[in-house]
C-alpha cells in the first residue's frame, strides 16, 4: 500500500524521542517531548518541487495529524508548517 498526501501536505516519520540527556540523566516518559523533527516519507503534488522524500525537516511543534500506516504511527503535517530542512 502506497500513500500519497493530498494537496499540499506531507507525510512525515518523527524522529526517535530523546529519553537520556547528555549528561545521562534519563528523563521520566511523561516529560519527553515529541520532537520537532521528521523525515519525509510522501509528498503531495502541490509541494512536490519544494520537498523531497527523504529530507530531514523541522517542523512547528503542534503541527499535524498522527495517524498509523502499516502499523508505524506516522505525521501528516501542511506545508506551512515546515520550518525548514536540515542537512547532514
Amino acid at each position: 500500500m502506497s500513500f500519497t498526501p493530498a494537496g499540499p501536505r506531507i507525510l512525515i516519520r518523527r524522529a526517535d524521542e530523546k529519553k537520556e540527556t547528555d549528561q545521562g540523566i534519563i528523563i521520566p516518559e511523561q516529560s519527553v517531548e515529541a520532537p520537532q523533527e521528521g523525515t519525509v516519507l510522501a509528498v503531495g503534488p502541490e509541494v512536490a518541487d519544494r520537498v523531497q522524500v527523504g529530507q530531514t525537516i523541522l517542523f512547528s511543534k503542534y503541527s499535524g495529524t498522527e495517524v498509523e500506516l502499516k502499523g508505524e504511527k506516522v505525521l501528516i503535517i501542511h506545508f506551512e508548517d515546515v520550518l525548514g530542512t536540515l542537512d547532514a
